[in-house]
């Protein structure tokens, strides 16, 4: 468990800090024009998350190569669709079918530059 922690405490921050950022209610966001670049900003954190993910797996693992590099992906992006989900539930918030496919794109994206990264080597 100490291993498994030491490996994954970044990810497990990042999916923590993912949660209780998109889960604030609508005014609570700030107004910035940065967020004209919403589903980049989607892309962008999820695919960190998922990166976080498969690098705490080489890390943990003798082998890279175990199957569960495609369950990692799968969970990273039924994560955002759960948060996605969970958001319909916030005063002036919605769930948005094209942030969860920003949130989808931005795991493949990491998921094969971590693929060129960690396995390919």
């Amino acid at each position: 468990m100490k291993k498994f922690l030491r490996v994954y405490w970044p990810a497990i921050l990042w999916g923590i800090f993912i949660l209780i950022a998109t889960l604030l209610p609508g005014k609570s966001i700030p107004s910035v024009s940065l967020f004209r670049f919403d589903k980049l900003i989607h892309a962008g954190i999820f695919g960190i998350f998922a990166w976080l993910c498969w690098r705490g797996w080489v890390h943990y693992s003798a082998s890279p190569r175990h199957p569960i590099w495609w369950s990692i992906g799968g969970f990273t992006i039924l994560w955002s669709i759960g948060i996605e989900g969970m958001q319909s539930l916030i005063p002036d918030r919605s769930m948005d079918l094209y942030d969860m496919i920003a949130n989808t794109i931005g795991v493949l994206i990491a998921g094969i530059i971590s693929y060129f990264i960690h396995v390919r080597k």
